[in-house]
């Protein structure tokens, strides 16, 4: 019906408006925010093709991104083990708990070697060496956010002991198990337990990482996945969103004219549904050839290296709507990350930097 389409156009542009506003809100909070977030996307994605040219002129800096580079290599093997895990693996306690422990000592090792000495020695080292550098070099900018951006979080990481990092991949297996149970079953007390675990944990290590500085624990977390983010931002937006979403869709529920729900229902096999869903997200500009489509209980994108991003979404024989939604906007963000830029800081750098907004704009205006 007419109510519907302009329902679905009136959706997509508040959600499209709110993930924009989430990415210049940065730029908006503050000039050191916008210098940060502006510098990062421009001067750390580069061509994956194209190494950083000044480690031709700096061994440390040749031996940090080496460095570096293992340990983004022992990430993404801990995330082939979790996409398994929410994919193919059986989901008994057993099971979970074995990956659990697996994922642990992955974690141990990686951070281990994050927090080495020698890295911290090879940044002070490669910075000296860039500032005494004269010499024209096209991606000079490159190297110099990635070592600013490398010198932060390795302020970060060596604030976190390792048994602190083996107990958060192990209780992210564990607490995903519980909440699968807990959702079958709707269940939400049996599913509290282990959440309280995850808000305790995330509390200490954002605790451990925010030091003496003077920000919320909240706008410490953010600062993860949105950086330059701050929770009063968070709060602005949101209220502006709320003030135009709620009476908007209160108009809808008051209104006589009630769209029929009847074209969704029906008897949908899945795999034909995923056949189709990957069609339409590869003809929206999700590479398949670097990726694929399954099946979960949630939808998520995650990526197993920077040439293998890998999108899920949840279907039902019942009705389309939902396993189509779900893949478009992963499909979203999958085109963000096998992104040619993009591919580039993610085999370069130990942490991807995360800018959450801007990958969901991706997927919003892919859906």
């Amino acid at each position: 019906s007419v109510l519907s389409c302009t329902m679905k156009i009136l959706f997509s542009v508040l959600r499209v408006a709110t993930v924009t506003a989430f990415t210049s809100s940065s730029s908006r909070s503050s000039a050191h925010a916008r210098q940060q977030v502006s510098s990062k996307m421009t001067a750390t994605l580069s061509e994956p093709s194209t190494a950083i040219k000044f480690a031709d002129e700096s061994s440390n800096f040749k031996e940090l991104i080496s460095a570096l580079e293992e340990i983004t290599h022992l990430n993404h093997a801990s995330a082939v083990l979790s996409y398994d895990r929410q994919v193919f693996m059986p989901t008994t306690e057993r099971t979970s708990s074995a990956r659990g422990k697996q994922l642990a000592v992955l974690a141990t090792i990686a951070h281990e070697k994050s927090v080495d000495p020698r890295i911290g020695e090879l940044l002070a080292a490669s910075t000296k060496d860039l500032e005494a550098c004269d010499k024209e070099i096209e991606d000079l900018d490159d190297a110099k956010r990635i070592l600013e951006l490398e010198k932060a979080d390795y302020q970060k990481r060596i604030c976190i002991p390792k048994e602190l990092a083996a107990k958060k991949a192990e209780l992210e297996a564990s607490a995903y198990s519980a909440w699968v149970k807990a959702r079958q079953d709707n269940d939400f007390a049996a599913f509290a337990p282990a959440l309280g675990d995850c808000f305790d944990l995330a509390k200490e290590i954002a605790a451990l990482k925010r030091g003496d500085n003077d920000i919320s624990l909240y706008s410490q977390m953010l600062d993860e996945f949105e950086m330059g983010m701050q929770g009063t931002r968070i709060d602005e937006l949101f209220a502006e969103v709320q003030s135009a979403l709620v009476p908007f869709i209160a108009r809808i529920r008051a209104s006589e004219d009630k769209p029929s729900l009847d074209p969704l229902r029906g008897k949908f096999d899945v795999d034909a549904q995923k056949k189709v869903c990957l069609d339409i997200v590869k003809s929206l500009g999700y590479d398949a050839s670097h990726g694929r489509l399954d099946v979960s209980v949630h939808p998520f994108t995650m990526s197993l290296s920077g040439s293998d991003v890998r999108i899920t979404s949840r279907f039902s024989e019942e009705e389309w709507y939902q396993g189509l939604a779900g893949a478009i906007h992963e499909g979203g963000h999958g085109e963000h990350f096998c992104s040619q830029r993009v591919r580039a800081i993610m085999s370069k750098a130990s942490n991807l930097p995360s800018f959450i907004a801007v990958s969901h704009v991706r997927a919003e205006l892919a859906g």
